[in-house]
């Protein structure tokens, strides 16, 4: 299978129609789509899901409900009150050109959003003629082409595949055992299994003893119960894993905001602390300057009286009263005359300038540099003495120094700041929050693991219980069918039941040996040559967790690093997916990767880059801006593998797809 194209119209933050073409061919088999943060990259994934499966629920994206996620660009709705997104995935598969249209419709009524999530039109065209235009039709043959149980390793999550690798995590282990039981249909076995049972409780209901039959139904009571309690934990067990998994989310985001960081960590600490003193300095500075303010506050409406008008200074002096501060203006006013103001002038003259002097000091305002400067002209031109001229001297002097300590403190951070990208001195303010907040949703998570495990403990028990529940019915049912002359059939059942589970059990062991050899395989090309003589294998066991080998056949996964295990995330899902659908030679189907590079050195990263085109059908990727740098855009140039580059831009609520025709576009940060 390899992608072709992908059109949206409407679709979430992409208003309009806008279309990706994907990487070409063999040669070039790499699509680059770098986005910036909330751009809309994870909508790109989601819209494959839906263009090709008709996907609405995104369990892949931790959004399970219809009405959680509205597909449809909301501006469109809110102004044409109703509306469509429109996608459409065109791909090739064995030597066939397929096209699929999605359309799904939506509302926007009284200030509610909603969509028509039942609703989905579907078209499917196979070489440009009509195949389908039925929706559950069309599902299956994607289905059938793409089972259901692979098609969420289409897309591969670091965070979610990294959760797959805590050791002796019974949850994880759990995860694991259902993802490879979903994508081997072991479902078909167990509904055999289930089919047979039925027969076999069949056979029971014929008529047996009252003592037999009354066991059986204090039994089957006992075993609802039993069945109400593990469908409550499990409930309560899903919630908490949900939870989990945000706060993870969550705390990895902050760690990886941290470690972008780290690099300036010395700086970043020298510029919290003089922001600190710059902050200290400018609260010194404010309580300064009221002191000086309240001060000469007094005498400055003395002087101000002074110079009025005589028949009006009652009540100028009146209006002042009240007033603690003066406006700058009038302070000025008095500064740059000696005349009175308005002493020589006709009354009406007087009276404006009378309501002009007490409209500006009832527009009074706290004192700023440039007043304090006036007051201290006032005090050496004018000779004017405020009401304690000392300690307005001692004020003045230290309010000057602490100036001139705020000014050296403001050009110290300056000094700093210009040492840092962009991106840093805009995270720089919340690094120490950051580190805050790192604590608190660790504990978070600490907490919320205690309570998984109490609830996964009474799980456990309610599991055994309904097991030794079992056991008895099967006693009852054995005896009853004695009764009842039935004892052949009941033990032909019953063997059959048990050869299936063996059968079962061969299945799953016989499958987690083949994915650890093709795990390892990838495995083995994504290490470097120095790596490759310290480890010698990955391996499932059979209590469904992976280990890592060392040459001395020393099991050290442990001992692997963040980049290794999130290499061995990418080479599991890769063996998991090629045992699934029985590849042989590469992974045969596209893989798409969202934030390829997170937990990955520059070293990684580059021989990450320089292997993936070689080992998988077709490379889509969605790194973020700040994930692409010029070290990973040398790196593909080098490749030569690159044959499609994207850009998605924020405007707002809304995304443009930007194409561009060479990686240089994208050289210092885009």
């Amino acid at each position: 299978m390899r992608l072709l194209r992908l059109t949206l119209e409407n679709y979430r933050r992409f208003e309009g129609e806008h279309q990706i073409e994907f990487a070409p061919n063999e040669d070039r088999n790499v699509t680059i789509i770098q986005a910036q943060n909330g751009a809309g990259k994870t909508g790109i994934l989601m819209a494959l899901l839906f263009g090709l499966f008709g996907v609405v629920k995104y369990q892949e994206f931790n959004i399970e409900t219809d009405t959680q996620d509205i597909l449809i660009n909301r501006n469109v709705l809110k102004r044409e009150s109703t509306a469509h997104a429109r996608v459409v995935v065109e791909f090739t598969n064995a030597g066939k050109h397929y096209e699929i249209e999605r359309t799904i419709q939506g509302s926007y009524i009284k200030g509610r959003v909603s969509q028509k999530a039942d609703d989905i039109k579907s078209i499917m065209k196979v070489d440009g003629l009509m195949k389908s235009e039925n929706t559950p039709e069309i599902n299956d043959i994607m289905n059938g082409m793409i089972g259901e149980n692979i098609r969420g390793f289409l897309f591969f999550d670091g965070v979610k595949y990294m959760n797959l690798f805590k050791q002796d995590h019974k949850r994880y282990k759990k995860d694991l055992q259902e993802i490879i039981e979903r994508m081997l249909n072991i479902d078909d076995l167990d509904k055999t299994i289930r089919i047979i049972e039925l027969l076999e409780s069949d056979l029971s209901k014929r008529t047996a003893s009252k003592r037999h039959e009354s066991e059986k139904a204090k039994l089957l009571s006992q075993q609802r119960e039993l069945q109400e309690d593990k469908k409550e934990h499990k409930k309560a067990i899903e919630d908490l894993e949900s939870d989990i998994a945000q706060n993870e989310k969550r705390k990895q985001d902050i760690e990886f905001r941290l470690e972008e960081m780290q690099e300036y960590a010395d700086i970043l600490e020298h510029l919290r602390t003089e922001r600190e003193k710059r902050n200290d300095k400018e609260k010194q500075l404010g309580e300064l300057q009221t002191d000086i303010t309240r001060l000469a506050s007094s005498a400055l409406k003395k002087l101000l009286v002074e110079k009025v008008g005589k028949d009006i200074r009652p009540t100028l002096e009146d209006k002042i009263s009240s007033s603690e501060t003066l406006d700058k203006a009038l302070v000025k006013s008095i500064l740059d005359t000696e005349e009175c103001i308005c002493g020589n002038r006709v009354e009406e003259d007087e009276k404006r300038e009378l309501e002009s002097v007490l409209s500006e000091i009832e527009t009074g305002r706290q004192a700023d540099p440039d007043y304090i400067y006036l007051l201290k002209k006032m005090y050496d031109d004018m000779h004017w003495n405020p009401d304690d001229p000392a300690r307005f001297a001692d004020l003045y002097v230290e309010w000057e120094n602490a100036m001139d300590e705020l000014n050296s403190v403001i050009f110290s951070i300056q000094e700093y700041e210009a040492q840092l990208p962009d991106e840093i001195q805009e995270l720089s303010d919340e690094r120490a929050k950051e580190s805050e907040n790192l604590g608190s949703v660790s504990q978070r998570i600490a907490s919320m693991e205690k309570e998984l495990k109490d609830r996964e403990e009474k799980l456990d028990d309610t599991e055994e219980s309904l097991k030794k529940n079992e056991q008895e019915l099967d006693t009852i049912n054995e005896q009853i069918a004695l009764e009842t002359g039935k004892q052949n059939e009941y033990g032909f059942y019953k063997s059959t039941k048990k050869n299936l589970r063996e059968l079962r059990e061969d299945y799953l062991r016989q499958a987690q040996e083949e994915i650890s050899i093709k795990a390892n395989e990838f495995f083995q090309q994504l290490l470097s040559e120095h790596d490759k003589k310290a480890f010698e294998r990955l391996k499932i066991n059979e209590d469904y967790r992976i280990e890592a080998y060392d040459v001395n056949n020393s099991e050290v996964f442990q001992q692997l690093s963040a980049g290794q295990k999130h290499l061995a995330a990418m080479a599991f899902t890769m063996g998991l997916t090629a045992v699934a659908t029985q590849a042989k030679s590469q992974f045969e189907f596209p893989l798409v990767m969202d934030t390829p590079f997170s937990n990955l050195d520059t070293p990684n990263r580059r021989r990450l880059i320089t292997l993936m085109p070689q080992v998988v059908n077709q490379w889509t990727l969605t790194p973020m801006d700040t994930e692409l740098s010029d070290n990973e855009i040398d790196a593909f140039q080098e490749t030569g593998s690159v044959g499609a580059i994207y850009q998605l831009i924020k405007y707002g609520p809304t995304s443009r797809i930007i194409k561009h025709e060479s990686l240089d576009y994208l050289k210092g940060g885009g």
